[in-house]
């Protein structure tokens, strides 16, 4: 199955190797895992963050809405780009000494720079806003998995992926070799994606509880 992977620069600044201090505060509304009030403090919660992100219903549908208006404003261009072709096409049929042809020539050569600049400017518009999109949904994750932390006595929460390994692909293979969590138990360290990930999908986006990496 073909996974999807943060744009780069976002997934780099998520996934690296996190920790967030669960300090008091007001507790947070969620399912609470089996025993977790009765548990000592000193535990681990683990967040696969990517998961929780892939399935958030919010954030998916403003990425579609956004890749929507992305893909009307290339038609745009699209459409503009083929106008100027068109001249181009025209000024090759007439003579460069011909009256005007210089002229033509320069406005062409000016319309075809200034789309060109007003696709790179729309194009860098467009990732400021994925980008933007993608940290507002991180920082709601970490926020309720700060306030998670603290009404289930959680001292530390990491990130880590669940998703099993393909060994027959090499950069699936580099991704589980470079995982911040390669094994736990379960009793100092806990999978509370389950848990959180209720406030942001479907029920059925919800994985086996206490899956971890494999």
């Amino acid at each position: 199955m073909k996974r999807t992977f943060l744009p780069s620069a976002i997934a780099a600044a998520i996934f690296a190797t996190l920790a967030w201090a669960c300090f008091s505060g007001s507790p947070a509304s969620a399912q609470q895992p089996a025993g977790a009030s009765m548990q000592p403090a000193g535990r681990i919660a683990l967040v696969d963050v990517n998961h929780l992100m892939k399935n958030h219903v919010r954030m998916k549908g403003q990425l579609t809405e956004l890749n929507n208006s992305m893909e009307a404003i290339s038609k745009q261009f699209d459409e503009q780009l083929k106008h100027i072709q068109n001249e181009e096409a025209a000024l090759k049929s007439l003579s460069p000494s011909s009256q005007g042809y210089q002229q033509k020539e320069e406005q062409i050569v000016a319309e075809k720079a200034n789309l060109q600049g007003q696709a790179s400017l729309k194009q860098k518009e467009f990732m400021q806003q994925r980008g933007r999109i993608y940290a507002a949904t991180y920082k709601e994750i970490q926020g309720d998995v700060a306030a998670y932390c603290r009404q289930y006595g959680f001292s530390l929460a990491m990130t880590f992926d669940s998703d099993p390994v393909n060994a027959d692909n090499p950069q699936d293979v580099i991704r589980g070799i470079t995982r911040n969590v390669i094994s736990f138990d379960g009793n100092m360290a806990v999978d509370i994606t389950n848990y959180l990930l209720p406030r942001y999908a479907p029920p059925e986006t919800a994985r086996p509880v206490g899956v971890g990496p494999r």
